[in-house]
C-alpha cells in the first residue's frame, strides 16, 4: 500500500514539476517575444530618427548652398557695379529711396483726395479724418516705423 501511495505521490510530484517547468518555459518565450517586439520598435525609432537627421542635414546643406549662392551673386553684382563706374553705384543706391518716396507720394495723394471728397460731401473734418484713417493705415504706419527704427537698431 505504501508503495502505491509513494508511486502516486512520486508521479504527481514529477508531473507537477514537469508542469511547472513547462509554465516557466512558456513565460520565458512570452517574455522573449515581448522583448523582441520592443527591440523591433526601438530599432524602428532609431531608423526614423536617423532618417529625420539625414533630412535635416540635407535641408541645412541646401540652405547653406542657397546662402552661398546669394552671397556670391551679391559680391559679383558689387564687383560689376564697381567696375562700371561711380555713377552706376549712385544710380543703384538711389532706386530704393526713389521708389519709396514715389509710393509715399501716391499714398499721401490718395489720402488727401479721400479727405477732399469727404469734406465736399458734407462731412465734418473729424468725420472725414476718421473715415480715411483705417486699420490698414495703422498697420502700415506701424510696419514702416518698426522697419526703419526698431529693426535697424537691432541690425547695427
Amino acid at each position: 500500500m505504501f508503495e502505491l501511495i509513494g508511486l502516486i505521490f512520486g508521479g504527481a510530484s514529477r508531473l507537477g514539476q514537469y508542469w511547472l517547468d513547462l509554465r516557466d518555459k512558456q513565460k520565458e518565450r512570452e517574455h522573449e517575444a515581448v522583448m523582441f517586439d520592443l527591440q523591433v520598435k526601438l530599432q524602428d525609432q532609431r531608423l526614423s530618427a536617423e532618417k529625420d537627421m539625414r533630412q535635416m542635414d540635407a535641408g541645412a546643406k541646401r540652405d547653406e548652398a542657397e546662402l552661398d549662392a546669394l552671397v556670391t551673386a551679391l559680391q559679383t553684382q558689387a564687383q560689376e557695379a564697381g567696375k562700371a563706374g561711380g555713377w552706376v553705384l549712385k544710380l543703384s543706391a538711389s532706386v530704393r529711396p526713389v521708389v519709396s518716396y514715389w509710393l509715399l507720394f501716391i499714398y499721401t495723394a490718395s489720402k488727401v483726395a479721400a479727405l477732399y471728397l469727404a469734406l465736399n460731401a458734407g462731412a465734418s473734418l473729424a468725420e472725414a479724418v476718421r473715415a480715411s484713417y483705417t486699420e490698414f493705415d495703422g498697420t502700415l504706419l506701424a510696419s514702416i516705423i518698426s522697419y526703419y527704427f526698431v529693426n535697424r537698431g537691432l541690425i547695427r
